[in-house]
C-alpha cells in the first residue's frame, strides 16, 4: 500500500506547484506512459480502492467542450465507505501523470457515469464517484520545461484556510509564524484540487498536528476532496523531514507528528 512515511513516491511533493486541472490536451498519452501509469496504479491500489488506465473517449460523451484532446482517463473505483481513501490515492495518481509531464482533471459530476462504470467493469460493492482524465499538455510542458510553477489559483485567503488556536498570542498568525512542516503543510493543502475549488474543510493547526476540520454544508465530493488534502497535507510535512500519523475524531482528520 501507497505510504509517505517509508519515503515512497515522496518526491511527489514537486509535482504539486505544477498540477493544475487540465481541460484541454494535445493528445492522448503515448503507449509508454500509459504502460507506466497501469503499473502505478496497480502498485498503489488497496482492497478499499481500485484504480485503473483506459483509452475511451466514451466517458467524455456529453461533457461539451469541458474535456478535448484526450481518451485517456483512470477510474477510482472504491467500496462502501472509502472515499477518503479514493481521493488519497486517486491524487497520487495524478501527482504521478504530473511528473510524467501529463495533465490531469478530476472529474465527477459531468462524465458519463453509465459509460464509465461499464468500461471499468464496475462490480459488487464498487461504487464509481470520480475519474481523472489524462493527457498530453502543452501547458504543462512549458511549465515544467521553463521551471515556472503555476500561481494565480482561485482559493480561499490563507487566513480563512488555517487557524492556530493553541498559540499563546492573541495577535493574528501569518504562514510564516507556523514552523516548517506546518507552513509547507498548509501551502501544499491550499494547492490540492476540490469540486468547484470549494475547499469544503479548513485547517486547525496545533503544536504538534493540524486538524482537517469538515465544513458544514451540502458538499457532495467533500469526503473525496478531504482524501485528497490528506495527501497534499502529509506530502508538505514530509517534504520538511516531519512524519505523522492520521487519527478520526468527532468525524475530522488529525495528522500528529512522529516523536
Amino acid at each position: 500500500m501507497y505510504s509517505v512515511n517509508d519515503g515512497q513516491f515522496s518526491d511527489l511533493y514537486k509535482s504539486i506547484p505544477y498540477r493544475i486541472s487540465t481541460r484541454n490536451y494535445s493528445g492522448t498519452a503515448s503507449e509508454e506512459k500509459i504502460k507506466a501509469l497501469k503499473m502505478f496504479a496497480a502498485n498503489i491500489s488497496d482492497n478499499e480502492v481500485r484504480i485503473e488506465i483506459y483509452n475511451s473517449g466514451e466517458v467524455y460523451t456529453g461533457m461539451g467542450k469541458a474535456i478535448k484532446g484526450t481518451d485517456c482517463f483512470a477510474s477510482i473505483a472504491g467500496k462502501r465507505g472509502a472515499k477518503f481513501q479514493e481521493g488519497y490515492l486517486g491524487e497520487v495518481l495524478a501527482l504521478e501523470c504530473t511528473r510524467l509531464g501529463l495533465g490531469t482533471c478530476w472529474i465527477g459530476g459531468t462524465m458519463k457515469r453509465s459509460s464509465a462504470k461499464k468500461i471499468a467493469s464496475i462490480k459488487g460493492k464498487e461504487g464509481l464517484h470520480c475519474i481523472i482524465a489524462i493527457g498530453e499538455s502543452e501547458q504543462l510542458d512549458e511549465a515544467l520545461r521553463e521551471n515556472r510553477p503555476f500561481e494565480n489559483r482561485k482559493r480561499k485567503q490563507l487566513n480563512k484556510l488555517f487557524s492556530y488556536p493553541s498559540r499563546e498570542s492573541r495577535q493574528p498568525v501569518s504562514i510564516d509564524d507556523l514552523a516548517d512542516w506546518q507552513k509547507n503543510a498548509v501551502l501544499a493543502v491550499d494547492k490540492a484540487p476540490s469540486a468547484m475549488n470549494m475547499q469544503p474543510y479548513t485547517l486547525e493547526v496545533g503544536d504538534t498536528s493540524i486538524k482537517i476540520i469538515r465544513a458544514v454544508g451540502i458538499f457532495p465530493f467533500q469526503m473525496i476532496d478531504i482524501g485528497i488534502a490528506k495527501l497534499h497535507l502529509e506530502l508538505g510535512a514530509f517534504s520538511s523531514g516531519t512524519a505523522g500519523r492520521w487519527e478520526k475524531t468527532d468525524d475530522n482528520w488529525v495528522f500528529t507528528t512522529e516523536k
